[in-house]
């Protein structure tokens, strides 16, 4: 996995980077309608990170 890398913006005007090593990632099945397998697989990804403990 590569940084996260947001854009300048709003209360970030040079932007932001979080190091891949402070990224956890979670795979799970999503919920509700949609496509063929959808509920079968892993097709839902949440991203966090501990925001009182990065180095961004």
């Amino acid at each position: 996995m590569d940084d996260l890398r947001v854009p300048p913006g709003p209360g970030a005007p040079r932007g932001i980077r979080v190091p891949a090593a402070e990224l956890v990632e979670h795979f799970s099945r999503s919920s509700g309608p949609g496509g063929q397998g959808v509920n079968t697989t892993d097709s839902r990804v949440q991203l966090s990170f501990d925001i009182a403990a990065t180095s961004a």
